[in-house]
């Protein structure tokens, strides 16, 4: 199960860009930032801020 979370991690990382993706689940800044839905919403953000493109079908 941890080499499961390991190699889950490692591809959100990969496909996200994102440099603290493992924080962002693990360490969110505040309460409900854990969310699935928020934790898309701050990585679409910092995609949007660093110039990158967002997701198939995302706004």
């Amino acid at each position: 199960l941890d080499k499961y979370w390991d190699d889950l991690e490692e591809h959100l990382t990969r496909i996200t860009q994102h440099p603290l993706m493992s924080d962002l689940i693990y360490y969110p800044a505040k309460k409900g930032d854990d969310e699935p839905e928020n934790i898309l919403k701050i990585v679409k953000e910092w995609r949007r801020s660093q110039g990158l493109p967002l997701f198939k079908d995302s706004k």
